[in-house]
């Protein structure tokens, strides 16, 4: 991208004062001022990257009384300009005098930039200055992890696309990255499921409609396990047995957990969604016994004569009163958390991560903070690693079936309404495959939709904002992405990187070049702060740019010097268009 750029400006810049910087503080400059200039191309003007003195001086604030501004602008005006490797000026801002400001050919610029993205979009951030600094390490993403006996609900659909997202823009950035989907399928929910399907199942609707029926069953013992007693009991003592390893309720359990993992598998294959493991608390159920020997020994619980055991945690300060925490009940049976210490030891033993991500809802702040207080506790040093990455909650949410279980339904809704919205609209082009292109529409518009906003909010769903066909939307990100890939199929071009590019003069055309150019950059904010809505957002912008291009540009009936220059171009927006949307979790469309 503008790296290059940025890097000779960095030099030039740190030659000025060099001779007041110890060696390891010229390296720190020339990591981090790369980062600190600001890309901007004033109409009708050379690109241009600003900085301010006031950021130059907060990495050594001694320079102020070493070396005056004004030296420094002397020492880089007596440059001859342009210089070889593209400077054309340097200037102070006329209103922020502490402002400096290079300016870049910009025909260079232009052909640096759209070479680039076109040889290297695959591993653009390999060679950015963003990431010059971030080594390759081993991550472990968990995300999805929904609940066997319970429904697939909007909920985990985010866990699902936020998670995704961060493993492939973790991937992208360099690191290896293991995908994993802890199911939940065990716990005293499982008592109450089994319970009621011994007592009110039916073993052939179980196999007519496994997650439905399931959830009405879930329902019913639900209900019965809230008000009667007895059948409250019978749950226990089931969940106890399954504790136990009786023969006879793990050949249940284990009936009812794999339908139900294949029934979800076929949900992960419409939404492009894989994992390289998938792992279930029930494989922890045998080791919890190794964790409460570990607590017990080193004093950090306390065993209560009726069998439980539970543990005192400190609030966010010290005054606050202390947060009892159970660890084990009174029946002997153990708890999620336990189950999740157990998991993670075992997890950094297979893999001995740098970091593991946690994708999972704000409401669960409290289970990370026992988490890794346990962890800590135990001397886990690595328990610094682990991060939870929180997500709020989807606001009135409902179908045109009323309110939504399954995200099975959400997804069939989303397909239903897309498909309404191609056959009466008047663009559509394509008269084959309506169903196939109608289930990715709808599926982009759900994650554009819940991508568009920071990842911590709360927001109403809204299903006339989610399939709009025009403004900030799924659809108009594929409806740029089809537009692009049709003109590079009809151009009548032949697509050539021995072309010259001087005759890229037009506003439009430069708008578009400086947009590409931020792409390592967006990449490198969104990956900072694991933020899909930065990405999102400049997809968005770049929409835009590319829509007034195309209106002003046209390749075809073009002369073939500027036709080809044109071509190119585009074609390097439709490849960070496309990488954009795979990153995202999206399907591009080349027609629609």
């Amino acid at each position: 991208m503008a790296s290059v750029f940025r890097r000779r400006i960095t030099d030039h810049f740190v030659s000025t004062f060099k001779q007041y910087l110890k060696k390891e503080e010229k390296v720190i400059f020339w990591d981090t001022l790369p980062l600190s200039l600001k890309l901007n191309q004033p109409k009708f003007s050379s690109p241009q990257f600003e900085i301010s003195w006031k950021d130059v001086l907060k990495l050594k604030p001694e320079l102020q009384e070493r070396i005056h501004l004004n030296t420094v602008m002397t020492y880089l005006k007596n440059k001859e300009f342009p210089t070889f490797d593209g400077i054309t000026d340097i200037f102070t801002d006329h209103v922020n005098k502490e402002k400096i400001v290079f300016t870049v050919d910009q025909e260079l610029f232009s052909s640096s930039i759209i070479l680039d993205i076109i040889r290297n979009i695959g591993r653009i951030p390999a060679n950015s200055t963003f990431f010059r600094n971030i080594p390759p390490e081993n991550f472990i993403v968990e995300y999805s992890s929904p609940n066997v006996a319970k429904p697939f609900h909007f909920g985990h659909f985010r866990s699902t696309i936020i998670g995704n997202y961060i493993a492939n823009l973790c991937k992208y950035v360099g690191h290896k990255v293991t995908r994993l989907n802890y199911v939940g399928d065990w716990g005293l929910q499982y008592g109450i499921l089994a319970v009621g399907f011994n007592k009110f199942g039916c073993k052939e609707m179980l196999q007519k409609d496994p997650l439905n029926y399931l959830f009405e069953v879930y329902k019913k013992a639900n209900e019965q396990n809230e008000n009667n007693p007895t059948f409250n009991a019978e749950a226990k003592m089931y969940f106890k047995k399954m504790e136990e390893g009786d023969p006879e309720v793990l050949a249940l359990w284990k009936k009812l957990r794999d339908l139900s993992l294949k029934e979800m598998d076929i949900t992960y294959k419409r939404l492009n969604i894989y994992f390289d493991e998938i792992h279930g608390e029930s494989m922890y159920a045998d080791k919890v016994d190794e964790i409460y020997d570990v607590l017990i020994k080193q004093n950090l619980v306390i065993c209560n004569k009726d069998g439980s055991i539970e543990a005192f945690i400190s609030g966010e300060n010290d005054n606050t009163e202390k947060e009892k925490v159970v660890l084990r009940k009174n029946d002997g049976t153990s708890l999620y958390l336990t189950r999740d210490i157990a998991a993670a030891i075992d997890r950094w033993k297979k893999y001995h991560f740098d970091s593991m991500f946690y994708v999972v809802d704000s409401t669960q702040k409290s289970h990370f903070k026992h988490l890794t207080h346990f962890l800590k506790s135990m001397n886990c040093p690595w328990a610094n690693d682990i991060q939870f990455v929180p997500f709020g909650r989807i606001l009135n949410f409902s179908t045109r079936k009323g309110t939504a279980v399954f995200l099975h339904d959400i997804l069939d809704e989303a397909k239903e309404r897309t498909l309404e919205n191609m056959k009466n609209s008047p663009t559509t082009k394509i008269t084959e495959n309506l169903d196939e292109v109608a289930e990715i529409l709808g599926i982009s518009s759900l994650i554009i939709n819940d991508f568009s906003l920071r990842r911590k909010r709360d927001y109403p769903f809204d299903w006339e904002k989610v399939v709009n066909v025009k403004g900030n939307s799924g659809v108009s990100l594929q409806y740029c992405h089809a537009r692009l890939n049709n003109i590079k199929e009809n151009c009548g071009v032949d697509l050539s990187l021995d072309c010259i590019l001087t005759s890229l003069i037009e506003p439009e055309a430069l708008a578009l070049i400086q947009q590409l150019a931020r792409f390592d950059e967006v990449i490198y904010n969104s990956y900072i702060d694991l933020e899909p809505c930065v990405l999102v957002h400049y997809l968005f912008t770049l929409r835009n740019d590319i829509g007034r291009a195309i209106k002003v540009l046209p390749v075809k009936g073009s002369s073939l010097y500027v036709a080809k220059a044109r071509l190119l171009l585009f074609h390097a927006a439709h490849l960070v268009m496309q990488k954009g949307l795979e990153l995202l979790g999206i399907t591009p469309l080349n027609k629609m």
